[in-house]
């Protein structure tokens, strides 16, 4: 008999507050310490299981007025992407950082394997070595390269250096200067998203949707 071990498992009845607070608080608390610290947040699952619910929220929750209605704070019934950058622009102007640092967000969507901006029109981002299939079967398998920033480079053997770009077109990154600055980057992204209706769900997202918040120092 297999064994599975988690950290930490959640009840049925646990609400949305309880999540953030119990998983994403204390990387937030890192985020904010630690200069340089990374940290990623997955939300995987079927379709239905609330993925979105647990990253955006539930429907209709994203508005000016909710977020009022918090009495300041992000309403603990949003999810992990604006709960998290409110918070962090909170607590840069209680820090006395609010002119010293700037919060920027970009969101990608993958969609039958290519990528799109969501804060850019839709405009389709290039993916180095997408087509490049991970297969056991390819010699370099077992190894990685990365250039002289870190970043990851696709295997030569596949692809030639022609096809290889030297610079990499990234998605747009939006400056969050406040919180109605957040909820109208997650309402865009909402409103941007491959979906589609079935019987599980009457808005399936049907694609990845990445979220990557970056602070850095001014």
């Amino acid at each position: 008999e297999e064994k599975a071990q988690a950290d930490l498992v959640f009840d049925h009845d646990v609400g949305q507050g309880d999540v953030l607070q119990a998983v994403l608080q204390p990387q937030l608390d890192r985020f904010l310490a630690e200069p340089g610290f990374s940290s990623i947040v997955l939300a995987y699952g079927q379709t239905g299981s609330g993925k979105t619910h647990t990253i955006f929220g539930p429907p209709g929750v994203l508005t000016e007025h909710e977020y009022k209605q918090g009495g300041g704070g992000p309403p603990l019934s949003w999810g992990f992407f604006p709960y998290a950058a409110i918070s962090v622009l909170q607590a840069l102007q209680t820090m006395g950082l609010a002119k010293r640092a700037q919060l920027k967000v970009s969101v990608v969507e993958i969609y039958l394997e290519r990528m799109f901006d969501l804060l850019n029109n839709r405009q389709s981002v290039p993916v180095p070595g997408a087509s490049v299939r991970a297969t056991s079967a390819r010699p370099d398998n077992e190894t990685t390269n990365y250039d002289a920033n870190g970043r990851w480079q696709p295997p030569g053997t596949f692809l030639s250096k022609a096809a290889t770009p030297v610079s990499f077109s990234t998605a747009k990154e939006v400056v969050l200067d406040g919180p109605l600055d957040v909820v109208q980057v997650a309402r865009t992204v909402e409103n941007s998203r491959s979906a589609q209706s079935h019987a599980l769900n009457h808005r399936s997202s049907r694609s990845h949707c990445l979220i990557t918040l970056s602070l850095r120092q001014i």
